[in-house]
This record gives C-alpha cells, sequence and structure tokens, in this order.
C-alpha cells in the first residue's frame, strides 16, 4: 500500500499518478528513464521484470522484514549476499539496494560468522608469468674430475633456471668445448 512517509518509490510513485514531473531536471530524467519499468495496481507499486512476474516495490521496513525471514526463517539455509537478493526476487520482491542490503544482512548475521567456510582465495587476480622471465638468469657448472663411473663418465655438467629452480645434470665422458657446448644448451 502507497502511504505518505517518504521512501524511494515516492517520486516514481507521484510521476506513474499525477504526470507530474519534478523541477529538479537531474531527477526529472533518471525518472523519466525508471517509469517504464513500474506500474501501479490496487494501491502497490510494482516493477516490471523480464523474465519474471511483477515484483511488489517494498519499502525499508518490508525489505528489512524479507531479509530476516528469507535469511534466518523456516526455510532459511543461511545463503550468502548475492544468492539471497536472488531468493528475493523469486519471492517476488524488489527494492534498488537490494543486493547490498543483503550483503549488510549477512555480514551482521552472527551464525554466518561463526559457521561460514573461511575462502581461500588471493586478495588479486593472479598474474600471467611473461615468457622471457624465467629463462633471465641461468646458471652452469663443471665439476672437478670425480672417480670413474659406468661408460667412462668422469664429469657432470650442472645447468640451474634460477627463476623456475629448475635442475638439468648431465654426465660427461670428457670435456671438450664441443660436448660441453652440446649437453649445455
Amino acid at each position: 500500500m502507497l502511504d505518505d512517509s517518504p521512501t524511494w518509490m515516492m517520486p516514481i510513485a507521484a510521476y506513474l499518478q499525477t504526470g507530474i514531473l519534478l523541477e529538479n531536471k537531474n531527477k526529472t530524467r533518471k525518472i523519466r528513464r525508471k517509469d517504464a519499468q513500474y506500474l501501479i495496481l490496487d494501491g502497490e507499486m510494482y516493477r516490471c521484470s523480464f523474465s519474471m512476474p511483477l515484483l511488489r516495490c517494498a519499502t525499508k521496513i518490508e525489505a528489512k522484514r524479507l531479509l530476516v525471514e528469507v535469511h534466518e526463517g523456516f526455510c532459511s539455509n543461511h545463503a550468502k549476499g548475492q544468492s539471497l537478493s536472488k531468493k528475493i526476487l523469486k519471492q517476488g520482491y524488489f527494492w534498488p539496494t537490494m543486493i547490498e542490503d543483503s550483503m549488510d544482512s549477512v555480514r551482521k548475521c552472527d551464525k554466518c560468522q561463526r559457521f561460514s567456510k573461511i575462502l581461500r582465495v588471493p586478495p588479486n587476480e593472479l598474474t600471467l608469468m611473461q615468457s622471457p622471465w624465467p629463462f633471465v638468469m641461468w646458471g652452469i657448472d663443471l665439476t672437478s674430475q670425480l672417480p670413474k663411473g659406468k661408460g667412462g663418465v668422469q664429469y657432470i655438467v650442472v645447468a640451474i633456471d634460477y627463476f623456475t629452480k629448475w635442475i638439468e645434470v648431465e654426465p660427461l665422458v670428457t670435456i671438450t668445448v664441443r660436448v660441453y657446448a652440446l649437453k649445455s644448451l
């Protein structure tokens, strides 16, 4: 029921009922843009929805009651912010600050704060690694002569990528420039 207490619906309802606009041009422009989405039936204001039936516009008091009932009521599951607002939409109610109000309601809910799962996500988006960075710093070492192993192996070439901590090891029989260059690259 549209009463005389000031709500977010009053300027839109006044324009729909009387056709008189406000003197403030910015507010008038906003109301004209929104008026096609709203209609008044039997003294109640409804919002027309694209894929849902008419949504009854709720005042602040009704919105608080709806948030408590849907979030903590008889058939509730303590849904989080956006899913809570979608449930209220499916029940056929609307108000402009629906998502923000449902987020605040969930933040203030004691049970949700005590027993909800802790999200373990990074505080900011992960960034892709640039391709040249892994190959910026390499270390290549030769060991001194070791006791002979299988196949006559006496030396080892060790290559380390310091960015990714990747290690490559190759055994060598003899150390020559040609063998060293081929094995290390």
